[in-house]
């Protein structure tokens, strides 16, 4: 009967595995546009966010992309990208 069901098991796992390793999902891969781009949703002043970012960019070579929204906008905005979040930061 343990051999059996440890037969079963081990026959299981090697399915599964074989599967996900010939069917690997797509959108595990990053997207090449948004690869070098940093997304950010920030309630702060633009002009101290502005000066950090674009030392960010200097250094790093990632384009920031700062979206100022107020703070409830900003929260809002969270909740309605849940399934599918189009930022990287928010602050």
């Amino acid at each position: 009967m343990y051999w059996r069901l440890l037969r079963i098991m081990l026959g299981a796992f090697f399915i599964l595995l074989a599967v996900n390793v010939f069917f690997p999902q797509e959108d595990d891969k990053p997207k090449a546009e948004n690869a070098r781009t940093v997304t950010i949703y920030a309630s702060l002043p633009a002009e101290n966010l502005q000066e950090i970012a674009s030392e960010f960019e200097k250094a790093s070579g990632i384009k920031v992309l700062y979206v100022p929204l107020a703070s409830q906008d900003v929260l809002t905005r969270i909740r309605a990208e849940r399934t599918q979040p189009q930022v990287d930061i928010w602050r």
